[in-house]
């Protein structure tokens, strides 16, 4: 069960991975209320805004959270397995544009003309591309694992 907002002074800030968890931790740790709001609600609520400083911003969720005061909901920090799931989708979604990445220049090497560089170079790609994939499944293993492993997450 969630509180709700009681008080004319709280903290409010969008949900930005791992900068807004350690603050979530710090307020709650703290007795301070928050909200965490989603970056999405927040923008959706103000429409095309032309350019964007931290001021701007800051000022934004400001005025988002004041008018939006009485709907808002307190916030808590996540389950520590739901921020080491987290964690880690970071990184597979970080591995996956690498080995992207790689694949398109494996591609791009692959469409010039045949040379001994152009082979030691797409054996090289290749291998990164095989050590990524490696990396993102076992990745994926370990959060299989943890979802299994949190009665909560685990619907199978």
């Amino acid at each position: 069960m969630q509180a709700y907002l009681d008080k004319q002074t709280f903290f409010c800030f969008e949900n930005t991975g791992h900068y807004s968890t350690n603050l979530s931790i710090y307020l709650s740790e703290n007795n301070i209320d928050y909200v965490e709001e989603t970056p999405l609600a927040i923008k959706r609520s103000v429409g095309i805004v032309r350019g964007k400083t931290d001021r701007l911003d800051s000022a934004i969720i400001a005025r988002y959270a004041w008018l939006h005061r009485d709907e808002l909901s307190l916030s808590s920090p996540k389950a520590q397995s739901v921020q080491e799931q987290g964690r880690l989708l970071s990184y597979r979604e970080q591995l996956v544009r690498d080995r992207t990445g790689k694949m398109n220049s494996l591609k791009e090497i692959q469409s010039l003309l045949s040379s001994p560089s152009t082979d030691s170079c797409c054996k090289i790609i290749k291998k990164n591309i095989h050590y990524l994939t490696k990396q993102i499944e076992a990745l994926e293993e370990r959060i299989n694992e943890l979802v299994k492993g949190d009665e909560s997450l685990d619907k199978s």
